[in-house]
């Protein structure tokens, strides 16, 4: 589900702006792959995978999660937005299929 990708030529920090690169690219982690089966859809379980994944990442002292959705998956990207993610660009991904490129920065109050 997490993916560390640290300076791989598919990592998701290249989308982010100067103003917000992060210096350590080993402390930007991915959010690879989440599903549920239909009859356990709009349960909360995406959501509590990506607390989850929030929670052990802050434990590594992550900067940011990333994640991608094709642009046609309201209902990800409407989960990822709850969950604090914001996009940052739209782009060609996997074999030129459309996609955005989603963070969210995480705090360390």
């Amino acid at each position: 589900m997490v993916r560390h990708p640290g300076e791989a030529p598919d990592r998701l920090s290249r989308f982010l702006k100067n103003e917000e690169s992060v210096t350590d690219p080993n402390k930007v982690s991915h959010i690879e792959s989440m599903a549920v089966l239909p009859a356990y859809a709009g349960q909360g379980m995406i959501s509590s995978l990506l607390k989850e994944a929030e929670r052990i990442e802050k434990m590594r002292r992550t900067s940011c999660l990333m994640a991608t959705v094709h642009p046609e998956n309201a209902p990800s990207r409407r989960i990822f937005e709850k969950a604090g993610f914001s996009v940052v660009c739209q782009t060609r991904m996997y074999g030129g299929q459309a996609r955005y490129v989603l963070k969210k920065r995480l705090n360390y109050d």
